[in-house]
């Protein structure tokens, strides 16, 4: 494997750019340097005295086997396609933790699934190892898909509200009417989240301000939804006639 950062890699200044959590970003710098402990490396390293994977019974345990040979990887990755359509592509045995960041391989919002795919399933493994209760395969592959979804269109809006705006882009509202701003928040990974609702008057002054903690969520859009909500009790709470619900979903 290609050691990353290379005179002749660019892999590691794509990783760095790439719309994942930082987490992510640091396994991903482990996997292209072979710091993963997988058996195989392991055994070579006179660290575990056999290189088998004990998943599926396979003779090597690579970190490729891992992610996308074993048995357990198959089945990850066609209940991923079949959720989100996008394919495991083909890679070279020896460059694929690189080949994956070539344009040509796949598309940037495919990336980002498929590195967060890959580190469920790295955390799947682990669980296992260490004797805790595992994901069923459905879970980790939406718990996979959720995370990248949620990061892929927080960056895009992001930089949707950057690019050609010098201007806030916050609108008062009619002289006899309040405006609230809402907006909501969910974790995928512990299906809890959040709300925020902020309460301005015509010529921007705060009037009133809340935040809701959901210790069960559905998904990212209940959440907004019930960020909808909060904003509209907190206005009527305060004697609002006429109301402005903002949110930037």
């Amino acid at each position: 494997m290609q050691e990353i950062g290379g005179s002749g890699d660019n892999s590691w200044k794509i990783l760095w750019k790439l719309k994942v959590p930082p987490k992510i970003k640091v396994f991903w710098w482990q996997v292209l340097n072979e710091f993963i402990p997988a058996k195989d490396i392991l055994n070579r390293r006179h660290i575990e005295p056999v290189g088998f994977c004990e998943w599926c019974g396979s003779q090597r345990e690579t970190i490729k086997h891992i992610f996308m040979d074993c048995t357990t990887a198959r089945g990850f990755w066609r209940e991923t396609k079949a959720l989100t359509g996008v394919k495991l592509p083909s890679l070279h045995p020896l460059t694929w933790a690189s080949d994956i960041f070539q344009d040509e391989v796949c598309s940037e919002r495919d990336r980002c699934v498929i590195i967060i795919g890959m580190y469920a399933l790295w955390t799947q493994r682990n669980r296992k190892d260490h004797g805790e209760q595992q994901l069923p395969l459905q879970k980790a592959v939406q718990w996979a898909v959720d995370m990248a979804h949620d990061f892929w269109q927080t960056t895009k809006q992001a930089m949707q509200r950057t690019i050609g705006f010098s201007k806030p882009t916050w609108r008062t509202p009619p002289t006899s009417c309040m405006k609230c701003n809402v907006d909501g928040v969910f974790d995928p990974r512990t299906g809890q989240g959040a709300t925020g609702a902020v309460l301005r008057n015509h010529s921007g002054s705060f009037v009133s301000g809340r935040a809701r903690w959901y210790p069960y969520g559905l998904d990212s859009l209940a959440l907004e939804a019930l960020a909808c909500k909060d904003g509209v009790l907190l206005a009527a709470e305060r004697g609002v006639q006429r109301l402005q619900v903002e949110t930037d979903s």
